[in-house]
C-alpha cells in the first residue's frame, strides 16, 4: 500500500479524478487491494506504514478544504475522505455475485460513475 501511496498521491483539490485514478491502479494492481482485505482481517499490531501517516495529512488537508468552504462539510472530514476511497474501490471489492448477476460497465462508464459518485459526495 505504500508503493500505492506514492504512485496515486490524493489530491483534496480533485478528489473525483483522484479517486479514478485510485480505481485504475487498483485494476492494474489487484493484489495491493487484497493485501489490505488481508490487512483488516489480521488487524496487525505493526507500527503504522507510511500510508497511515499520508492518511492523517489527507484527512487535514480535507478539513481546511471544508473549513474553506471548498468541500462539503456534511460528514466529519474522515468520513469524507474514506466514502471517496470507498467509491475508488467499489468494482475491485464487487461480489462476484455481482458481476455474474449483470456485466460490469465498460472502463470509460466506470470512470464516469466514480467521477460523478464523487462528486456528488463532494458538493460544497
Amino acid at each position: 500500500m505504500d508503493e500505492l501511496v506514492r504512485e496515486v498521491p490524493v489530491d483534496v483539490d480533485d478528489l473525483p479524478g483522484g479517486a479514478v485514478r485510485l480505481a485504475e491502479a487498483y485494476e492494474k494492481r489487484p493484489d495491493a487491494l487484497r493485501l489490505v482485505t488481508w490487512q483488516r482481517l489480521e488487524r496487525s499490531a505493526e507500527a503504522p506504514a507510511v500510508a497511515i501517516m499520508a492518511s492523517k495529512a489527507k484527512i487535514a488537508e480535507v478539513a481546511r478544504a471544508q473549513a474553506d468552504g471548498r468541500l462539503s462539510d456534511r460528514y466529519p472530514a474522515d468520513i469524507l475522505l474514506h466514502a471517496v476511497l470507498h467509491i475508488a474501490a467499489l468494482w475491485a471489492t464487487t461480489s462476484p455475485n455481482m458481476t455474474w448477476a449483470r456485466k460490469p460497465p465498460s472502463a470509460a462508464a466506470r470512470r464516469r460513475i466514480i467521477t460523478q459518485m464523487a462528486r456528488d459526495l463532494l458538493e460544497a
